[in-house]
């Protein structure tokens, strides 16, 4: 088949029971029946272990490269930004969505209710790992531009979500 990785596309390469991110950084080329792609050096991407990093053994059986459709909301400065790709360093390729952002808070629930910034699968405590989460909650305030007077605040307004992204399943059955 053809395969419609590009520049800057995030992929997993999959080999017997390991599987890693790689961003891809050149242009997927097809030679007989084998097909080769070029992806950045990086060890890490979105948090995760990225490329050959921590012993990855190719597989000629069991290896493949399926392209992901990541979707990354970040704050830079006071603007929200939505990126679909990356850029070849790394980073997101992000667009504006709105600007005058006051507020932007990411957290996560697990099994057992208790909710967390961020996710740790390395300490002593086993409810709080990819596999036990339930949701996430998203708290946003926007501000208007202009305040009605010099001495007035701007008008805000803040809004919540939560959602259980179907994704999370790649993390639980790991």
């Amino acid at each position: 088949p053809d395969y419609d990785l590009e520049v800057g596309d995030l992929a997993r390469l999959q080999s017997i029971d390991q599987r890693r991110l790689v961003l891809v950084e050149s242009s997927v080329k097809k030679g007989g029946n084998k097909w080769s792609v070029g992806f950045t050096d990086a060890t890490q991407i979105a948090g995760q272990l990225a490329g050959f990093s921590g012993g990855f053994l190719l597989d000629r059986f069991g290896t493949f490269v399926q392209k992901l459709a990541p979707v990354i909301y970040y704050l830079d400065g006071d603007r929200l930004m939505r990126a679909t790709r990356y850029n070849p360093d790394g980073s997101p390729a992000g667009e504006v969505l709105v600007e005058n952002v006051t507020l932007f808070d990411v957290s996560v629930r697990f099994v057992d209710q208790d909710e967390a910034e961020s996710i740790n699968s390395n300490d002593s405590d086993p409810t709080n790992d990819f596999d036990d989460i339930v949701t996430v909650r998203v708290t946003a305030e926007f501000a208007a531009g202009v305040p009605p007077t010099p001495t007035a605040k701007p008008y805000t307004r803040t809004y919540e979500w939560q959602f259980s992204p179907r994704n999370l399943s790649y993390e639980r059955n790991r």
